[in-house]
This record gives C-alpha cells, structure tokens and sequence, in this order.
C-alpha cells in the first residue's frame, strides 16, 4: 500500500513538465506561462492532503488575479498544455477540477475586493500627481 502512494506521488512529479505556450497577443496570457508549473504541481501535491501544496496553490492563484489575469486564459492556457503534453499531464476530470479551485479562488478575491496590481499602481500615480 505504501508503494502505491508512492508511486502516485511520483507520476505527478514526471507529467508536471509544462511547455510554455505561445499566445498570439504578448501580455497577460503570456504571463500565464509562468504560473502553470506551479499550479499544476500545487494541484498534484494537495490531492494528498497537503496543507502547504493547498496554500502554495491558493497563494499562486492569488497572485495570478493580482497581476489581472482572468480565469479563462488560465483554463485555456491548461487545455492547451494538455494537448501539447499528449493528454498526460491532467486528465478531463482534474482539469475541470482544478479550474474550479482556480475559480472559486478568483472569485473569493473578487468578492472581497482584493485589488489588482495595475489598479493600486493608477491610483498611486494619481495621488503623486495631486
């Protein structure tokens, strides 16, 4: 029984290596990139009960909706570094599952009005203007 834990522990760890793709439009898409290892491993590790993979998890998703992305792109860019992996890295049913913990997440922040880093920096630039 040990082995098997084991063995599910470790599989993860191989199918985590995510290919950046290349979006058409540079900019907060292409941000993504840089987040999808961390999520995809945070999301791997908190299938067995890791409190520090959920929080790392929770604290990747926050910063990614501080720097304004949006959970579509995420869902997209996971999708297509599904397909680009050979439908290795997350299957149908860990993919919805993880969009939905990305979402729920986003929408937390949203509703309690966490800002957005491009915001707090207008409003900055507009109190130094006064």
């Amino acid at each position: 029984m040990v082995r098997q834990s084991h063995n599910q522990t470790a599989q993860p760890q191989a199918r985590v290596r995510v290919q950046a793709t290349h979006s058409a439009s540079p900019g907060k898409d292409a941000q993504i990139d840089q987040f999808l290892p961390a999520i995809v491993l945070a999301f791997f590790a908190s299938q067995n009960r890791s409190l520090l993979a959920a929080d790392c998890l929770i604290e990747t998703v926050v910063e990614m909706y501080r720097r304004g992305m949006q959970l579509d792109s995420l869902q997209f860019a996971l999708s297509m570094a599904t397909l680009q992996s050979g439908s290795t890295l997350l299957s149908e049913q860990e993919l919805n599952i993880l969009t939905a913990r990305c979402g729920i997440i986003m929408l937390t922040l949203h509703e309690v009005g966490c800002a957005v880093y491009s915001k707090v920096i207008k409003l900055c630039r507009l109190l130094a203007l006064k």
